[in-house]
């Protein structure tokens, strides 16, 4: 049976905008898995119809059920990809028609997209989505397709945010981009978030809170319901928003003891509407506006209306929790992968309760001075810990996550795997100069455009595993301290004897994972075999149980034989023909 998947997704921006996008979006923060590009098909029809195809590689990662079932390097890590697509200029649609030319043996996933501008506003685009999933391989055929489906869902997502971001950076070139929803929201995410609903919230009541998916979201309140921290919200006036690394809090006018806590986790954020400074504020429109009375060839000078963003998509895509205020602000909490997290704290000081209280210095709101700092840092309770695991170490250092603790370590040339016991205090110094800078250049640039051009931030969100930074020298990738970790090796060195260390440390770690793949490789032989034999087993008892039944029920049924006297009839010799023992099988012809 074929596993088919409908979606649609809705682009706020006019078809012709989106069409050109289209044939730009690579690269973008979204599309890492995407190598390489190639169009080796192009023409136009009479009918002024636009026909392309193009070659798609990618990374194709097999999970790890599919390595116990396949032999490692039997199945490709690369997928080869077919587009076609067909540009209608006069209906206005682009069809694109998507298929896999190799791992064929496997599945095969076809997927056709079609845009075209939405009926109801002709600024706004419709992508119609649908794929289907077919396996022919025996015995695998459900297990493969469902995985595709599932593998599509995810990857779908990414393809359309990484669309919408193309989108920003050609058409709104002077407005905040979107933020990274594949990125997980750092200090500096949070304390734009906490700036924004500082100027909207503060000395308003919230009036509503609403949930439109409360089922998925009710396990992601830690210590609460989804009514009681509605409740805690509903009817209390705010006077502050405050923040504490990536926690961030409402602070209540009547010093009730219940503060309630929200967490970003992978992708959260807040949205307002009519915001000025989000993707759905009324300058954004008028940008865009004047974008499209630039396409269209009219006048560049309009009246602005501020009903323009009324008919603007709201609430915004995965919304989970909805605040209206007193003051008519509609707040919207929107995560795309359901990670964040909601506490309510029974006290009006929530930093002296957990999960706030076990959180180390936040270093925007309160960097130690440097004596300070290099005391923490050598009375850290685990000397010999790599720099990039102690910078993500939020009990030492609240709010620096993934990327932030990446640059640090590139503007003061210190590896991610260097140890924090081999650094002095000239190089201790060096790295609180850095934390500070990064931190505040990062919070005060308000948007990754404004970031200064040098920064490593900019040439490590690539779809390339080999770039370069601003300095044309080679970027590598490594896992360190349990994340991706973008370094410079020519800049980033390790001292000779720490390589060796770190050598040796790698390859201890790479023997340990190859005997725990062989180990689970032949558990899971044993497993199988030890199903095997007890399939074997019962089928064995099954038989004996059967024939016991069967004797039990001769012997219950059929009664002991007794001899009878039976008397003999004197041999009498009939005239009647007999009838033949082995008779002869007649065949009817016509």
């Amino acid at each position: 049976m074929v596993k088919t998947y409908i979606d649609q997704w809705l682009y706020t921006f006019p078809w012709s905008q989106v069409i050109s996008g289209f044939w730009q979006k690579y690269p973008n923060p979204y599309s890492g898995h995407i190598l390489s590009e190639d169009v080796y098909y192009r023409t136009i029809t009479d009918d002024q119809t636009l026909l392309t195809k193009r070659l798609l590689t990618k990374t194709n990662k097999i999970p790890r059920w599919g390595e116990r079932i396949f032999s490692r390097g039997s199945a490709s890590t690369i997928a080869f990809i077919i587009e076609e697509s067909i540009c209608d200029l006069k209906q206005k649609t682009l069809t694109t028609i998507t298929k896999n030319i190799n791992l064929t043996y496997l599945m095969i996933v076809d997927e056709t997209c079609i845009y075209r501008p939405d009926q109801n506003d002709e600024t706004r685009t419709i992508c119609e989505k649908k794929v289907l999933a077919t396996s022919e391989l025996f015995g695998f055929k459900t297990v493969l397709e469902t995985f595709a489906i599932k593998r599509y869902k995810k990857n779908q997502e990414l393809a359309s945010l990484g669309l919408e971001f193309t989108l920003h950076k050609l058409f709104l070139p002077h407005s905040p981009l979107p933020p990274v929803i594949d990125k997980m929201p750092e200090l500096p995410e949070v304390e734009y978030a906490r700036k924004l609903l500082s100027r909207f919230l503060n000395h308003t009541h919230i009036t509503k809170v609403s949930y439109p998916d409360a089922d998925s979201l009710a396990r992601r309140f830690m210590n609460c319901t989804p009514t009681t921290f509605a409740n805690s919200l509903v009817n209390r006036k705010i006077i502050d928003i405050k923040r504490h690394g990536k926690y961030l809090w409402f602070e209540m006018a009547d010093q009730q003891p219940l503060t309630p806590i929200f967490h970003f986790g992978m992708s959260g954020g807040f949205r307002i509407k009519s915001a000025p400074d989000v993707t759905y504020a009324k300058e954004i429109k008028l940008v865009k506006m004047k974008a499209k009375n630039e396409v269209d060839g009219q006048c560049e000078s309009f009246v602005y209306d501020e009903q323009l963003d009324a008919d603007l998509s709201w609430p915004p895509r995965f919304t989970r929790i909805r605040f209206t205020t007193a003051t008519g602000h509609d707040v919207c909490y929107t995560d795309l992968r359901k990670f964040g997290r909601f506490h309510l704290v029974d006290s009006i000081t929530p930093l002296s309760c957990l999960p706030l209280s076990k959180l180390g210095f936040d270093p925007y709101l309160d960097m130690p001075k440097l004596e300070k700092f290099i005391d923490l840092a050598q009375s850290y309770r685990s000397a010999s810990i790599e720099l990039k695991a102690l910078l993500l170490d939020q009990s030492f250092c609240a709010g620096i996550g993934n990327w932030i603790a990446d640059e640090i370590l590139y503007q003061s040339s210190f590896h991610p795997r260097k140890r924090l016991n081999t650094l002095n205090d000239e190089q201790l110094k060096l790295l609180h100069k850095n934390i500070d800078y990064v931190i505040r250049t990062a919070v005060d640039a308000g948007g990754n455009e404004r970031f200064p051009r040098e920064w490593l931030f900019h040439y490590r969100w690539t779809n390339k595993r080999e770039t370069e930074d601003y300095y044309k020298l080679a970027i590598k990738f490594d896992t360190v301290g349990g994340r991706t970790s973008a370094y410079v090796p020519q800049r980033q060195k390790l001292s000779n004897v720490e390589q060796q260390q770190v050598d040796v440390k790698l390859a201890a770690k790479e023997r340990k994972r190859k005997s725990k793949e062989k180990t689970e490789e032949e558990d899971s032989v044993d497993e199988e075999n030890k199903k095997i034999i007890d399939s074997a087993d019962i089928k064995v008892s099954k038989r004996k149980i059967s024939i016991k039944k069967m004797i039990s029920t001769d012997s219950e049924v059929n009664e002991p034989l007794v001899k009878r006297k039976v008397p003999i009839a004197p041999s009498v010799i009939s005239n009647r023909p007999q009838r033949a023992c082995n008779q002869k099988t007649i065949n009817y012809q016509d």
